[in-house]
């Protein structure tokens, strides 16, 4: 749906450009008119607008004065004029404000279509080229760390972020193209799927949010929602309101089974440390060891940290080539020794390099490497089982397996795998 704001002091004009949009095939168009610049701005203030189409001579306010209003306070994007003849030099200002259609008195029917048709186009060019800009920033914001499109992140402004997702369920799979479908119109969210699971991140206006969980109620019943909101003016803003979402979802999915809950409701929780303690005296509830085990993995999932950290983290060309040599021979038996032999430096200069990069020694890492390889097996294929899996990645001692996975994931294999295969929540 397009809304589109008609502004003119001319009140039979305003009213017949409207007319004609109604009387038009033009069916994705939503009209509202009003009648002095005044009245335009506060409803642009108020109001979210796709295009505005506003007379430039009008007393008080005048169209070029509401045209820089709106730039400056940043309000929409797309702006076309109502001009005649005789305006000509006004709407050579107008084009400086970036106003890039224009429309001659008396309107021509014709004219006024040729030029809706034109931004229905050009309007969904740009939303998509935005919407991936815009997604691509939040998803660098959220699971990077990254400030580099700040610019991006601050325009969010009062916002709600729901975490929707249904990764240990018995559901089929869902793909980010089938959640958004039948979402309801006239929506400016941004969707991004966590890690190809059943995981959706959305980020709306907090005035759409109580639509929009109706909405994922009515149509994903089976995805445990967590939401949060608020002014988001930084990455900083968005990465808290996110973890925020993200603990109320994971809280819901494991403990509550509401079809969703509000960060509010349960922010005293975590200002609990004994999680078994805080359930029992906030929500009357005695946790199961497959929930707590459950707990922990969709928290670490969710939170798109793997066990170890990524290629782009290391800046020394030694360490990435040690990282290279990781990711291609991970599932041999390698060592220190082995990679700095290959690269050409000495083993302890390699280690002392690799720790001070990373942050952690070449063997915890190479570890964590190969812990992360099964995870992505087993969120793939629960069918598959650890004792397959550890000595093909590289793990032949299976104590050893054992000690490692403890150690990094919180929970045994065994408890793992339990809270995996049970019918209740088996993995999509």
């Amino acid at each position: 749906m397009i809304k589109m704001l008609i502004v003119d002091d001319e009140m039979l004009i305003a009213k017949g450009i409207a007319h004609m949009i109604e009387k038009s095939d033009f069916s994705d168009y939503e009209t509202r008119i009003c009648f002095s610049g005044e009245e335009a701005l506060d409803i642009l203030r108020r109001e979210h607008f796709d295009l505005l189409l506003t007379d430039i001579s009008m007393p008080g306010l005048s169209g070029l004065d509401l045209i820089e209003k709106v730039r400056e306070e940043n309000l929409l994007r797309d702006i076309y004029i109502l001009t005649g003849y005789s305006d000509f030099e006004y709407a050579k200002k107008a084009i400086s404000l970036g106003v890039s259609e224009y429309l001659l008195k008396p309107v021509d029917r014709s004219q006024l279509y040729q030029i809706l048709e034109k931004y229905s186009r050009t309007k969904e060019e740009k939303d998509r080229e935005e919407r991936y800009m815009m997604e691509r920033a939040i998803s660098e914001c959220i699971f990077n760390g990254s400030q580099e499109a700040e610019h991006l992140i601050g325009n969010l402004g009062n916002s709600t972020v729901i975490m929707a997702e249904g990764i240990f369920t018995n559901h089929v799979p869902l793909s980010r193209h089938e959640y958004k479908l039948q979402k309801p119109a006239g929506f400016r969210e941004y969707i991004l799927q966590v890690q190809r699971l059943a995981a959706f991140i959305t980020i709306l206006p907090c005035e759409k949010a109580p639509e929009y969980l109706e909405w994922l109620k009515q149509n994903h019943p089976h995805l445990y929602a967590g939401y949060a909101s608020a002014e988001i003016k930084s990455s900083a803003d968005l990465r808290l309101c996110y973890n925020q979402a993200l603990q109320a979802a994971v809280v819901n999915h494991c403990f509550l089974k509401r079809e969703s809950v509000n960060y509010n409701d349960v922010e005293a929780f975590f200002s609990e440390s004994d999680l078994e303690t805080s359930l029992q005296e906030y929500f009357s509830i005695v946790p199961s060891q497959e929930d707590l085990v459950l707990y922990q993995i969709l928290t670490q999932i969710l939170n798109g940290k793997k066990p170890v950290a990524s290629q782009a983290d290391a800046h020394n060309v030694y360490v990435k080539q040690m990282l290279e040599q990781i990711r291609s021979s991970y599932t041999e038996d390698i060592t220190l020794n082995s990679i700095a032999d290959d690269i050409g430096l000495n083993a302890d200069y390699a280690g002392k390099l690799f720790k001070k990069e990373m942050g952690m020694n070449f063997p915890e890492y190479l570890n964590r490497y190969r812990i992360s390889q099964i995870m992505e097996c087993i969120l793939q294929d629960p069918a598959l089982s650890f004792q397959q899996l550890a000595p093909r990645m590289g793990f032949s001692n299976p104590s050893n397996f054992y000690r490692v996975f403890k150690r990094i994931m919180h929970t045994t294999p065994s408890k793992y795998m339990e809270t995996i295969q049970a019918p209740s929540t088996a993995l999509m």
